[in-house]
């Protein structure tokens, strides 16, 4: 009979695994059953009592104790393989509390965390009193224990409602257990915690208040003041797993300043799921485990390293760089493109139709791609506004106006208009912001990519934005606006497209198409946007789209592109005619000219 030597350590994190929670159940054999042709059948009596596993094999005869008592110090502070090992503290329940009832264990269970985990978070059972129900309730008690003292109790009822203690003191859920270990790991709520205890990461901890939606700076943090000395000074490694949200997005990022980013590593979780019980839930133990294998160093401020993007620069050698989004329009389509970070500026001389070329790109990007945008426009009343996106996406006149009579549209037609428009674009009423500052114009943006997933922020136009206080004239200002879109535009991955006005022809000057150089302000504007274009229309009434800018060739090229406007809509069609052709080298000779035409 072939049997195999096996580590006391190795049995015991075996038959912990297999226990379940269970303290007297059958197992298969750590010693025989790989090499038994019966590999499945349960050949061992398994006993835990008193901190010790007793185990006897009716095939092979192995058998014995194992003591399974230990500090967390002597815990290997990575995840055994083999899952939840070391005993669960003793400890007596709170007043008013009956230990943990059948019920828990089993709605525990529910969750894929056992009764010993339970037991090793000190959590209990009780009858407790929730306002909102105006009654007292069976609830599940998550109890916050500092230094083997109860300072705060959190209460859950089954029908998930919440109630706590009066004043309790704020602490980490799971303070106890990372006290003699150097790495920890901090979660949004207590479930999670135990999910990674379960699944063999014994040193694991919940914040006590979760995570706000209103920002970093939001996210109450003054309980860690206490704790920065005793639990966190001499942790070389801590992990954050959060939930991937928006809250958490903030939480993660409040933690990670206030712990220092150079031992700081966050867990990320499989596509779909959003916190670690979820994952345990799902995938179970080996998964858990692996996400929090895989964390992530936080990337130094400023720093990329080849290993952050080897899944990206991978996939653009294997596929090729991407062209971008396209309007569908012939000719234009050939200088022009999207793409979700992009900082876009257009310009041109006033009354040549900037803020209506912006809006036919954006009907055609929503109409395309189902792309969605936040609106900042002082040029337009939002009713108008609304009206005038409607024509373009019916491609009907929808009011009289000079030039266009209205035309006859279904109330079908029209609805379906209305609610296009108000699935994709999203205003912001410039009446209610404290000024029109960038930084209080990105916020709202910032907010909007959150809420509603924008993938465009127009500001329509820079004129309107109030200059900082840190900004000490025009240049500065547009140099200090525009560091900021960048920074917006990188960090949402949402793009940004400006509309500038050019500064004023002098008088006896010949009428130019101006370029990003011609904007008032700052040579900025040409330098530091990714794509520039410029509105004009000819003496013919033709409409010409100019690019003078063009960061990334396999984008779009330099040069015009002639079309035909609408008057009834507002639409624009390829101008079929001959049209003079400004090629990439003569536009990038003549930028400052001004007077190519």
């Amino acid at each position: 009979m072939i049997t195999k030597d096996i580590s006391k350590k190795d049995i015991k994190e075996y038959f912990l695994d297999k226990s379940r929670g269970k303290i007297r159940f059958r197992s298969t054999c750590p010693h025989c059953s790989e090499d038994r042709r019966k590999k499945t059948d349960k050949c061992v009596s398994v006993d835990i009592k008193e901190g010790t596993i007793l185990y006897q094999c009716q095939h092979c005869k192995q058998g014995g104790g194992i003591d399974i008592k230990e500090t967390a110090k002597e815990q290997s502070t990575i995840l055994s393989d083999g899952g939840l090992s070391g005993s669960a503290p003793v400890f007596s329940p709170p007043k008013g509390s009956r230990g943990l009832g059948e019920k828990l264990i089993a709605w525990f269970a529910t969750r894929g965390i056992s009764d010993r985990t339970a037991k090793a978070f000190r959590t209990t059972e009780g009858t407790r009193w929730f306002r909102k129900a105006n009654k007292e309730r069976i609830a599940m008690e998550f109890n916050y224990y500092q230094n083997d003292e109860l300072v705060n109790s959190k209460y859950r009822s089954g029908l998930k409602e919440f109630a706590g203690v009066a004043n309790g003191k704020l602490t980490l859920f799971g303070h106890d257990l990372v006290l003699s270990s150097n790495e920890m790991l901090i979660t949004e709520g207590e479930l999670d915690a135990m999910a990674a205890y379960e699944s063999g990461y014994l040193f694991s901890t919940s914040v006590p208040n979760g995570a706000s939606d209103k920002g970093v700076e939001s996210q109450n943090l003054s309980w860690m003041d206490e704790l920065m000395d005793t639990v966190f000074k001499d942790k070389k490694k801590i992990y954050i797993a959060v939930d991937a949200d928006k809250p958490g997005r903030y939480l993660e990022q409040a933690l990670v300043r206030r712990l220092g980013a150079h031992r700081c590593y966050l867990v990320k979780y499989p596509e779909g799921l959003n916190d670690l019980n979820k994952v345990l839930m799902q995938h179970g133990k080996d998964s858990v485990k692996q996400c929090i294998r895989d964390a992530k160093e936080v990337p130094l401020e400023g720093i990329v390293k080849v290993s952050d993007r080897t899944e990206e620069v991978y996939d653009l050698f294997i596929n090729g760089a991407d062209p971008g989004y396209k309007l569908g329009v012939e000719g234009l389509d050939d200088h022009i493109s999207f793409r979700r970070g992009d900082l876009i500026c257009l310009t041109g001389i006033p009354g040549n139709g900037k803020s209506n070329f912006v809006d036919f790109c954006m009907i055609k990007l929503a109409q395309n791609y189902g792309m969605k945008f936040g609106v900042f426009s002082f040029e337009k009343d939002v009713n108008h506004h609304i009206l005038e996106l409607c024509e373009k996406l019916l491609d009907k006149c929808l009011t009289d106006k000079n030039g266009a009579t209205k035309e006859v549209v279904e109330m079908d037609d029209f609805m379906y208009a209305m609610e296009f428009i108000n699935d994709h674009f999203y205003f912001v009423n410039a009446s209610k912001l404290d000024s029109l500052t960038p930084e209080i114009l990105l916020s709202k943006g910032e907010e909007l990519v959150y809420k509603y997933g924008i993938d465009f922020f127009i500001v329509d136009n820079a004129s309107f934005l109030e200059m900082s206080k840190k900004a000490k004239d025009q240049d500065s200002f547009a140099n200090y606006a525009l560091n900021l879109f960048i920074q917006f535009k990188s960090r949402h991955q949402c793009g940004i497209i400006v509309v500038a006005h050019p500064r004023k022809s002098q008088p006896g000057e010949k009428q130019y198409i101006p370029n990003g150089y011609s904007i008032s302000g700052s040579a900025a504007w040409f330098n530091k946007v990714d794509f520039g274009w410029t509105a004009h229309r000819d003496p013919d009434d033709m409409f010409r789209m100019r690019t003078w800018k063009c960061r990334f060739n396999w984008r779009g090229k330099l040069g015009d592109t002639l079309l035909e406007y609408d008057m009834r809509t507002g639409n624009y069609k390829y101008a079929e005619r001959t049209m003079v052709t400004v090629g990439e080298e003569e536009v990038g000779k003549e930028l400052d000219a001004f007077n190519l035409f």
